[in-house]
Formats: structure tokens, sequence, C-alpha cells
């Protein structure tokens, strides 16, 4: 791993409160190294900086004085707001900027904000007014600098002249690490006009620069006059149609910074004006301040609070967050604490103030693994044990690591935590610091070495501890060593260097890695046990092959004659376990601190070089980690578990690092008894240490394989041979999420095509892909592994929507500000069917410049909880048992998520006699209709519904009879009757039958209710009666199911 070098922060002073309140203590009496070598039972937090950003939080902001409304001095000739509403125009929209000015903004409600690398504002046509013929100008803005900003001495802020480069005004920040400076460029030379002191970092300031022309130039800060120098330079010598911002006109460096209300006058002001000027946003930006103390409301460590000339801080409660900002979670029994911080500042001749409330939670007792999150020990410290090494002694859990507090690669010294249930860690010792006699590494704080990746073993023979670790200088990794340190008085005894070195050498030569006087180089390590009790180093050799070293009887010196190389595949993070008579042997690819792909080999033979071919496991990045260990839990009797366990490194603040452990699983056996092994993404998960038991979360995957779209289209890299889905957006949610490439661009993506113009200029889509899951699910979380590019790997900023109908869509996720480099992990809540992703940007990691070319999705996972409910289906029709001449069937159905079917069956005692069903494809609530024709009989109509997820609503039934049969009429005889024939009568009458009822008759449409009986009679019809008349008629007999019969007569 490679980062630059920066300087620690010393120890933090501790004491102990009342109150439930534990300042620091660490339990069971554990000790800790001061730096000058001696002990103490309390520890210090590490300092860890909160960047006090504009963010949307809860903010009690108080003005103290004045109580009057403050305006900016009148006569401005132009007011640029600078903000999302206002963007590119002034107040009177006569002098905007051009619409392609600005590069890489991102627009808030407040300010402009330029913070990200490569972001500027650039000019180069403007021409909304001019000072040329001007006697005097003041220009004016509200600028602030976050903690990290860097620049060099040509670094600018503000720019305002003919020419970028030849004819301008401009101011430096950096002109030297205490000053700033005002220069002004005319005829191509450059002089400094006057210098005042370093802008501060971390609050917002408003800096005047007031000019007379060929007369002088004056600097206000917040209203203070800093600077007044004599110049012969003139504003007709600057010109005008240039306007810049965090723009250097040279080499084109960015400072990080953000902007509000740029003023420009056609005069000097005076003083008294540029205190009004500065007291105009004064409230803003003390309320800015208290605003960036915790981004969500929560403070778990120590407050890097902005201490700045005439800027105080007070404490609701200082035995939880003192006025200095050291934070004291409470303990477990005494729960979470309120706490508000004010900060007041005089600025412009007033003092301001702004409270920010927050809540600091009570220190954790884990019952799961954090995955990916800040991991706390048991007195509320974040765990600083990266790259670390694990070992079971005794019935107890050790677990020593780097110590990273320092936010430095510089070696700060290895920390061991004790648990009994590898999820509630105590700090046990700084086992090894910078000072130790033989590490050559010069003194906390300004070590001259680094050690990484440290592993401890333990020889039972001898009964001590050996730690190793990978040792290099601090300013590069030329030396490639290993060092060995012992510890005969208990793990967390004294340990004694041994020595470090190269394999194979005593020399601490970096001349190259050919076995002799200078030995194998090694890098990236680790120490392990075999069941056998041997014991073995296994390091990276330098850029190509891995070798393994078995270790002497005290585990203390390598076999270097018995050692022998894996050859080639770059790999690094070596990880080791032993399942069922195999060896599993996990690396990385080599590409700095940003994450790859998990490998892993095998072999039943640690002695031999008889390993397999790699297989990929996890996904392209190893979800944001590297390997340092897999441990194996339980144990033969109560079934074993294992848990790959890796570190998520943050290469800007490396204290901030986090851990990321995930169950493996064991898959099918290999025909040469290996198992297959893999890890999937999960959070809320959690172990028993003890039995070995995995409890994963009630989740599921529900977007794999599911119908994906996106704008334009796109194409798909080739999928391990396989052929390319037919929409290409189906590449990203295929469940192909490996990276075979060990360099370069990923093997298996979905490349979109691209919007570049319009996401260049700010607020515009790059490109989309959409997802329709088939049902609404309740969602849980987003999982995206981009395309990954080793050496320039880029990061992306996006939106994620959901939507239940795709057309009306909701912000799940809004991460246009993200920076995090190949694999994100989003909490979402709500129940969508459609997951839309938006992407604005994509940018290198390593220089902040423009990367569209590496655009790109790997695996979008959307994840869900289950569907745990059944589907409802309600009958409609039959309302009644009948009869009926045919079955109208209606039944409707709701589910939560999605219905994939509604059934209704037609029994005939037990036997099935029609089924029928409608495909509801993912539809929240629809309707199954039926009409069907049988025999006459009794039968039962059976119906429910099945949803997405294969539940089954609750089967209703209803009996029904079909009577299929018309009814009969047939003309009586006899002349008390009848008397007529062959339909032609005087006098007529009628013997009605059905089998299911007679319901009614009618004559001409005359009706008449009968008594529902089989048998029925209508007697004596002749003109006049019932509705008869001389000539044709019409007899229609209804039955009760429905069914009609039809006699055409005549009478005379």
């Amino acid at each position: 791993m490679f980062e630059s070098l920066f300087a620690g922060d010393e120890p933090i002073a501790q004491s102990t409160c009342a109150h439930g309140v534990v300042r620091r203590e660490v339990p069971n009496g554990s000790k800790e190294k001061r730096v000058d070598g001696s002990k103490t039972t309390r520890r210090g937090l590490p300092r860890m900086l909160a960047a006090v950003a504009g963010v949307a939080a809860v903010i009690a902001a108080t003005l103290v004085t004045p109580t009057a409304a403050v305006a900016t001095p009148p006569g401005a000739i132009a007011h640029y707001p600078l903000n999302s509403t206002t963007k590119l125009a002034d107040l009177d929209g006569a002098h905007a900027f051009t619409s392609n000015a600005v590069v890489n903004p991102t627009w808030t409600a407040d300010y402009l904000d330029l913070t990200a690398s490569g972001s500027y504002l650039a000019d180069n046509a403007f021409a909304g007014f001019t000072l040329s013929g001007e006697s005097a100008a003041t220009f004016a803005v509200d600028v602030f600098l976050p903690v990290s900003a860097t620049g060099t001495a040509n670094s600018t802020l503000v720019t305002y002249g003919s020419n970028p480069t030849t004819a301008n005004i401009s101011v430096r920040p950096f002109h030297t690490a205490d000053t700033a400076a005002v220069t002004i460029t005319s005829g191509g030379t450059t002089s400094v006009v006057a210098t005042f002191p370093a802008l501060r970092k971390g609050v917002w300031q408003n800096i005047a620069i007031s000019f007379a022309s060929g007369s002088e130039v004056a600097v206000f800060v917040d209203g203070d006059e800093v600077a007044r120098a004599a110049t012969t330079r003139t504003l007709a010598a600057i010109g005008n149609g240039v306007f810049r911002l965090n723009r250097n006109a040279t080499v084109f460096t960015n400072v990080a910074s953000r902007y509000r209300d740029l003023l420009v006058y056609d005069r000097a002001l005076t003083p008294a004006e540029a205190t009004d000027l500065a007291a105009a946003n004064a409230q803003f930006a003390v309320d800015q301040v208290a605003a960036g103390l915790a981004a969500d409301g929560v403070v778990y460590e120590d407050l890097d609070l902005p201490a700045v000339p005439g800027m105080t801080w007070s404490t609701s409660d200082a035995d939880v967050v003192t006025a200095d900002g050291i934070v004291t979670r409470p303990s477990t029994e005494a729960g979470d604490a309120q706490v508000t911080l004010t900060v007041s500042h005089d600025r412009a001749g007033s003092t301001w103030s702004a409270s920010r409330e927050f809540t600091v939670p009570a220190i954790e007792v884990y019952d799961g693994v954090p995955v990916g999150e800040t991991w706390y020990d048991t007195a509320g410290d974040s765990i600083q044990a990266h790259g670390g090494g694990f070992l079971e002694h005794d019935g107890v859990y050790y677990w020593a690591g780097e110590d990273k507090s320092h936010d430095n690669a510089s070696f700060n010294g290895v920390n061991l935590y004790r648990s009994d249930d590898l999820l509630n860690w105590t700090f046990v010792d700084q086992i090894l610091s910078p000072d130790a006699a033989g590490l050559d590494c010069g003194t906390k704080g300004d070590a001259t070495c680094k050690v990484e990746r440290p592993k401890l073993i333990y020889n039972e023979s001898n009964d001590t501890f050996v730690l190793y670790g990978h040792w290099e200088v601090r300013e590069s990794y030329g030396p490639s060593q290993l060092v060995a340190a012992v510890s005969s008085t208990g793990i967390d005894g004294e340990y004694t260097v041994l020595w470090h070195e190269r394999p194979g050498t005593t020399a601490a030569s970096t001349a190259n890695t050919v076995l002799g006087a200078n030995g194998y180089l090694s890098r990236d390590f680790t120490a392990y046990v075999a069941p056998d009790g041997t014991g073995y180093i296994i390091s990276a050799q330098g850029s190509g092959d891995t070798r393994i070293y078995p270790l002497s009887a005290d585990y203390t010196k390598l076999d270097i004659d018995a050692s022998y190389p894996i050859t080639g595949h770059h790999r690094e993070a070596p990880a080791i376990t032993y399942i069922d008579g195999f060896y599993y042997l996990f690396t990385s690819a080599q590409s700095g601190w940003y994450a790859n792909q998990t490998v892993y080999v095998y072999t039943d033979d640690l002695t031999q070089d008889v390993w397999s071919d790699q297989i990929p496991v996890g996904n392209n990045t190893s979800f944001k980690s590297q390997p340092t260990n897999i441990m194996s839990i339980g144990d033969e009797s109560t079934g074993q578990g294992y848990v790959y366990m890796g570190d998520r490194w943050t290469p800007e603040k490396l204290g901030g690092s986090t851990y990321v452990w995930l169950p493996i699983d064991l898959g099918d056996t290999r025909a040469d008894g290996s198992r297959e092994l893999d890890f999937t993404y999960m959070t809320d998960w959690s172990f028993d240490a003890a039995s070995g038991e995995i409890v994963r979360p009630d989740v599921v995957s529900v977007s794999a394989g599911k119908t994906a779209s996106s704008t334009g289209g796109g194409s798909a890299s080739p999928a391990y041979g396989t052929a390319a889905p037919t929409v290409a957006a189906n590449v990203a949610n295929d469940g192909i999420a490996y990276n075979l490439a060990t360099q370069g661009s990923d093997t298996h993506f979905f490349s979109p095509t691209l919007n570049v113009a319009q996401s260049v200029a700010g607020g515009g889509i790059l490109y989309d892909w959409q997802v329709d899951l088939g049902g609404a699910y309740d969602l849980d979380r987003a999982d995206i592994a981009w395309r990954n590019y080793n050496g320039s790997e880029p990061y992306s900023q996006y939106l994620l929507y959901g939507s239940v109908d795709g057309a009306e869509w909701t912000v799940l996720k809004d991460n246009s500000a993200n920076r995090t480099v190949g694999f994100t992990s989003d909490d979402v809540d709500g129940r969508y069917r459609h997951v839309r992703l938006e992407v604005l940007r994509v940018f290198n990691a390593h220089n902040g410049n423009s990367a569209t070319w590496a655009s790109g999705l790997v695996e979008v996972d959307i994840v869900a909880h289950p569907d745990t409910a059944k589907p409802v289906a309600t009958l409609v029709t039959p309302a009644t048992a009948g009869p009926f001449p045919t079955v109208q069937i209606q039944v409707d159905a709701t589910d939560d998520v999605g219905l994939k079917r509604i059934v209704a069956n037609i029994y005939q005692g037990k036997t099935l006699v029609k089924s029928t069903q409608t495909p509801m494809a993912g539809a929240l609530a629809g309707s199954h209709s039926a009409t069907v024709t049988l025999p006459d009989g009794s039968y039962t109509v059976r119906y429910n519904a099945e949803d997405l997820a294969g539940h089954i609503a609750a089967t209703g039934n209803v009996a029904v009879t079909v009577d299929a049969t018309r009814p009969t009429a047939t003309v009586k005889e006899g002349g008390s009757f009848t008397v007529g024939g062959d339909g032609s009568y005087d006098l007529v009458s009628f013997k009605l039958y059905d089998a299911g009822k007679i319901d009614k008759v009618s004559i001409n449409g005359v009706a008449k209710d009968l008594s529902d009986n089989a048998w029925s009679d209508v007697n004596f019809v002749k003109p006049g009666v019932f509705g008869a008349v001389s000539g044709e008629n019409t007899l229609v007999v209804h039955d009760v199911a429905g069914n009609t019969q039809t006699v055409v007569f005549t009478l005379r």
C-alpha cells in the first residue's frame, strides 16, 4: 500500500467523571504504553476530523448583535449570489457568465461548491461590464477553504482582467505557507502588490480587494483591513473580459473552495463599507460552522472545532463534550446524551452566534457485525487495528493491527484488542511502537518506517508469541522486509524485536528480487500455523510472485531453502484457511489503496507448489475491501463457520478506514474433494463464535435477471465467453460481478451510451439505467458494483429513484457528491417496483479529472425485505349457488408486492373438471374472469391467487348448480283445453316442464311468475287473454337457471 506522509497527532489527555459517563477508562485494568514508554490505564481517543461543510442540518442560530438586518454597501455594478437559484446570473440579469464557464460545479441553495478536483469557473469571454475607464474598483466575495485545502504559490481564488495569463488582478491564498497575496499582471509581468496573513480554513470569510487605479490596493478580511500598499498599476492595464474563480492561469491547478455573493464595485470601498460588507454574511458564516459539526446530527468521536481569532465555544454538557470538542461517550447504562455546542464569533464589529444540538450515542454492545461502519471498542473508541491478524488463545480472541489514528501510512504502533465473542472488543495494549529497540523507526509521532499488516502467532512448544510485520522506510517500499518480534511474557507482554530484513539476507539492499546478496522482496504477507503445528510466512514477492516460507520450530526464522513461489498474477494481501483437508489462499490484486477482485487458490499440501488455478470470489472490488484474514468459528462438534475479514481503506483518512467481515459460503464439493467458496455482501448479519452459527439478515435480492433498460442503449462487454444479452443493460443485473483481469478495466460490465455534453454543463445526466423488479418490493438496499479500472480508479456521482408505476418517481438516495470508488451500498426505504439510476458525473479518484471513459456498471443488486404476506382473493361471481346455465366466474385479488396469477378451478366431487386462470405479471391488484360451460349437475368452484414469492391466498369455495337444459312446452290435448291444431288454434293450453323448475312464462312479452315447480300449466289461451292476440303469438318459458323455450302459435 502506498500513501503520502503527514504528521501525526499527539495523544489526548483524559479523566474520569460521574453521571454515568466514562472518560476513556479501559475495562479490566488493561494498559497502554505512553509515548515515553511508561504505561497508563487510560487511552486517548484519536482525534477524528469532522469536516466543516454546508449541510442540511438542524441549526439553532441566534443573532446576538446587531439586531437589525445588514445590507451590502450600495452601488455594486454586479452582484452574483452564486447559488442553485441564480447559478451563473447576477441579480439584475445583465452580467451573467456564459453557460459553459463553469466545470464540475455543485450548486447548493447557499453557495457554489468548487471543492471537487478539477472544478472551476473560467469565463474568458466575459462582457457584462467594463472597468477600464474607472478610477477605482472593488472585488468582494465570501469564500470557504476546507481544512484539507492545499495549493501552490500560483493558485488563485479570484481573477479579473483581459487575459488570464498576461493582464489581470488575482487573489492567491497560498503565496507562502503563512501569507496570501494580491497580484497584478500586466504586460505579461506579475507583481505582488499586497500580502496579508493566510486565509483561515474551515470557516467562511469575506474578502474585499479595493483597487484605486495607479494609487493603492487595500485588502479587507471579515471587515478588518489586513493590507494596504501603493501601486502604479492601473485598471486600464488590467482590462476586461476575463473572470475566473478557482482557476490558475498558468498550470490550471485548482483550490478546493466554495463561493457566495461575488460583488463588483466601480469605486473603492471605505473601511466602514468593508465592515458592512463583512457583516452581511456573518450570520451565515457562523451558522455554517455550527452546521458542519456533525452531518447527521450524531457524534461518536472528538470534534475538531474550528478555532480562529475571535471565535469561542461553549457546551451544554462538558461531561460528554467539552468546549474543546473532546467527546466522552456515555456508558451503555446511561444511554444516549443530547448536547448543544454554541459558537460565538466576533466579526465586523459585532458578535454572531449559532448553536448545534446533536446526539452522542452511548457505548455500543454489538450483537452483529458493523460491516463497513466504524467499529467501536468497549471504551467507545474506534478500533484501530487495520491490516490485522487474529489469534484465538485460551478461549479468548485477540486482534492485532495497525494504529492509523494519525491518518498516515507511517508507523504509529500495533494495537492489541481482546474479545470473548469476536464482536465486542476491549483495547489491551500497544504491543509494538515506533521507538521499540531494534525497529529502527525513530519516535512515535515522527516515525521513519512503516510496519504494515501485523500478524500474531503462538508457539505452543515454547509458550511464546511471535509478531510479524511488513517493514519499510517511511518514504518508499524499497526495502521490502519482514520484521519479527517475540514475547515470552504473555500476549500483552514486552515484545523484543529480533530482526527486520529481507528473506534470505540481512542486507537492506533495494536492488532486485534475485536470491543472493539482495534476498527476496517481501511485502504484503500473512503468518499461519497449520493444523500439524508447522508455521508459515506467505508473502508477496514484489509485484510478481507469492512466496511460501516454512518457519523454524520456534517460528522466528524463515526456511529459505524449503520456500517456493506461486508464480505470477501480481497478488498481495494473502489470507489463508484450512477446510476439510484443503488449504485455501485468498489474495487481492495490486492496486494501491483501492480495492479490487479477491481470488483464491487451493491445495492439499502446503509444502509443494501444487496450487489450483485462481477462482474469483465476492465481486470486482471485493465489496470495497482487501482481505486480511479468514477466521474459522465453532468446532467440529458444533459445526464450523468461516468469516472473510477485510479492510475498507480510506486513503484520504486512513484512521477512518473500516472493516468488512462477511460469511463465507461453502458450496458444492469438487471432484478432487475441495469445496467451492464464495462470499456475498450483506449488512446486519451476525454469528455465534462458539457454535459457528451464521445468522444472515432476512432480505433477498430482487433485481437479478429482471428487465433492465437504459436511455440511448449501450453495449455489453464479453460475459466470460457467454453471449451478450439481447438487451445490453441486462448485463448490469445478470448476477455476474467478477473481474478476471488483473490490470486495467473490468472484464464484464454494461457500457452505456453517454450524454457527455449535457453532464459537463452541469445539472445534466451522463447516463441512466433502470430495472423493473416485476413487483412492488419493500426495499432495503441498493448495492452497485461500478466499472473499475486498476490504476485509474473512477468514482461516480448519482441519484437513485423508485417508482410504483414507472411514471411517478421518488428520490431514494442523493449521491450527487459521492466520492466512493468501486462499490456503493445505499440504504433505501419504501415499496417500489421500478428502480432508476441516474449517473451525473464520473471522475478519476487519483487526479479529479473527468473519467467518462470509465463509465459503466458491473452489477446493480436491489435488495428487499422478503414478501411474507399472502395475497387476498375475493369471489365476486357467482354470488349464489345457482342454478346457472353457464358458470360466470370473477375473482379479484390484491398483494403487497405483486400477483403472479389468479386461479379458479371447478370440481365435481373430488374430480377437477375445469381449470381457469389469468396471469397478473406483478400487478398489485387484478381480476380474473371466465365463462365455463358444463353439463348439468352440482359443482364446487375453488379459487385463490399466487404472488411473486409463491405465497398462495386462502382458498375459497362456493357450491354451484349447472342447469343447461331448456324447459319444455307441450300443447294439451282435449277439447276442454285446446281447440285447433297444427299451430293454429281457437283455444290452446300448454303443459310446462323443467327438471330444475319453471320460473316464469310470457306471451307476447306479458309475463307471469310461476310457482317454481317442475310442472306447470298455461290454460285456455285465446285472443284477449294473458296478452294473446288474433294472429301470431310467442310463448317464452323460463326456468330458474335462465334457460328458455320459445313456442310460436296462431290464434284464430
